[in-house]
């Protein structure tokens, strides 16, 4: 930088936090430069190709094999010139040079893998700050022409030392000598700044006073959109724009998008194809139409609570019968609280004992003691010297409702991978899955029935009973949240983890404790985000390679 060399004593190491330099001073020791990924400008990943094409490469001397070059602000090229001025005492190096070169001793095409790391985090920073420089990296004749018209950064003729160690000398000419053309334009000093933080894996944003090692906060400009999934030419594409990932930053709330797409995901990616047959997921929406006020011109004399509620989502259901179903997932939002349900064998009119031979009953068959067979599904009847329920009780007594026991210490017995029983059984029941023990569900069961029974009316033609007895409630015992602000990360991790391994059993209430640990849940803000990203590098032709599919992005 600035006409300073140093050899390196490691890897450098990019975070979304620091670029750390290992280098080598004048005597062969050891020493580290920081500088701040926030104070990043630009930056460019060159092969020997694209320096070669650039004309970033001396003629007649080999390139190396490929080269980073990071543009920082003006503050942060200060401080590197203070920091670099140790390696080579008596000297420091040219104020005005704004851009590091690093040289590596590995092709771009070896580094793939680190390349989008790379790329992955600087669209992390880039969108955190509003530097949309950070989004893409310079294409060859952009690096060129960036080292030579770098008094956009730093108001001077151009990095000359630079163009000197790389550049042919015709491209040299004219340059040396060359005078700014542009005055400097004196930004106001700011009142207040906006520090952006991560420390064990969670973000933070805090209002700062302003000093020397900051750069003013600026906004990222317009919503643009960043991916559609199912990518184009396939029909319901979800759009996920810039504004829904920042919902995806420590302490914030999940959007309705953000569940919306990764549920979508799930099915299209993650799901074996033999059981997205089994299972319909509903968007969000559709609980909050279904449950929505009626309006002026929706008739509430003529017509039933229940059969208008089925009036408004009556068309999501066209093209897909739900009692073919096994499964039917219900995002749910309540009062800013995300939970999910699940409607279990809705086209069941009671409960089915079935043969199973899961992977724990084939691992089990060895074993002596091997699980008995679970007694046939008893009907669940009153006392015959119990009065009969009332209509009320009825509507209300939806969700069973437990003591509060301690979490059990053994992982769950009723799932596809986990499940020993040789016989298991099916019940028709809807499923509540919410990650805070606060939340009454006893109206959202009762109106979720109404709606199945509605809808086998309208597709059927005749009437079914849908009654607590025959469709039972269920609160599940599943890993709560211990925060404030991660429900919706729950809910989705409650989806992916029983699409991947499915309940088999249906013992109510479902034991699920230790389902999965708290932190795969913990990360599961940084995998999303990295999802979208990569998905927007790819679908943008960035990256040029079909990513496979399971697969995420890590740094």
């Amino acid at each position: 930088m600035g006409g300073v060399k140093a050899l390196a004593n490691g890897k450098v190491e990019i975070t979304d936090e620091n670029i750390t330099f290992p280098l080598k001073d004048f005597s062969g020791a050891g020493l580290t430069v920081d500088m701040a990924t926030a104070n990043l400008c630009r930056y460019s990943l060159l092969d020997a190709h694209g320096l070669q094409s650039s004309g970033l490469a001396q003629q007649g001397e080999a390139p190396p094999p490929s080269m980073l070059l990071l543009w920082v602000s003006k503050d942060q090229a200060r401080q590197l010139h203070s920091d670099l001025s140790v390696i080579q005492p008596g000297t420091r190096p040219v104020e005005g040079s704004a851009c590091v070169c690093v040289c590596l001793h590995e092709s771009v095409s070896v580094l793939r893998v680190e390349q989008a790391m790379l790329a992955s985090i600087l669209d992390i920073v880039g969108l955190r700050l509003g530097n949309s420089q950070l989004l893409s990296p310079l294409a060859p004749s952009e690096s060129l022409q960036a080292i030579r018209t770098s008094g956009d950064t730093t108001h001077t003729s151009g990095d000359t030392h630079l163009l000197k160690l790389l550049a042919p000398q015709d491209l040299l000419q004219g340059h040396t000598d060359a005078q700014p053309t542009a005055s400097a334009h004196k930004e106001p000093e700011p009142i207040y700044t906006v520090l952006h933080s991560c420390h064990q894996g969670r973000y933070s944003v805090r209002i700062a006073k302003p000093g020397p090692e900051w750069i003013p906060y600026k906004h990222n400009g317009p919503v643009r959109r960043l991916i559609q999934f199912p990518p184009p030419p396939c029909k319901g594409a979800i759009g996920v724009t810039t504004e829904d990932l920042e919902c995806l930053d420590s302490g914030q709330f999940l959007n309705d998008v953000i569940i919306d797409f990764y549920l979508k995901y799930l099915l299209v990616e993650r799901t074996p194809k033999e059981f997205v047959e089994k299972c319909h997921v509903f968007s969000s929406f559709f609980y909050k139409q279904l449950t929505r006020r009626d309006n002026a011109n929706e008739d509430s004399t003529s017509t039933t609570a229940e059969h208008r509620r089925h009036q408004r989502v009556k068309t999501w259901t066209r093209n897909v019968d739900i009692f073919s179903k096994d499964f039917l997932f219900v995002p749910v939002n309540q009062e800013n609280h995300w939970y999910l349900v699940v409607i279990c064998f809705p086209g069941l009119e009671e409960p089915q004992c079935e043969a199973f031979q899961g992977p724990a009953v084939v691992r089990a068959s060895g074993e002596e003691g091997s699980s008995e067979a679970p007694p046939e599904p008893q009907a669940q009847e009153a006392s015959p010297d119990a009065p009969a329920p009332s209509e009320a009780d009825r509507e209300t007594s939806t969700v069973h409702v437990e003591p509060i026991e301690e979490s059990s210490s053994s992982p769950p017995d009723c799932t596809e991978k986990t499940c020993k029983r040789p016989k298991v059984c099916k019940r028709p029941c809807i499923l509540i899955m919410d990650s805070l023990k606060l939340s009454i569900h006893k109206r959202v069961v009762k109106l979720l029935r109404e709606y199945l029974q509605v809808e086998w009316e309208v597709r059927r033609g005749v009437c079914r009973d849908f009654s607590p007895e025959v469709m039972v409630g269920s609160s599940c015992k599943v890993p709560l949240q211990d925060n404030s602000s991660d429900c919706g990360l729950y809910l989705l991790h409650y989806a992916e983890t029983f699409l991947q391994d499915p309940v088999v059993h249906f013992d109510l209430p479902l034991r699920l404790e230790r389902w999965f640990p708290r932190q795969q849940v913990r990360r599961k803000r940084d995998e999303i985000r990295n999802l979208i990203l990569r998905l927007c590098r790819f679908q943008s032709g960035m990256m040029g390679n079909v990513v496979p599919r399971g697969t995420t992005a890590a740094h």
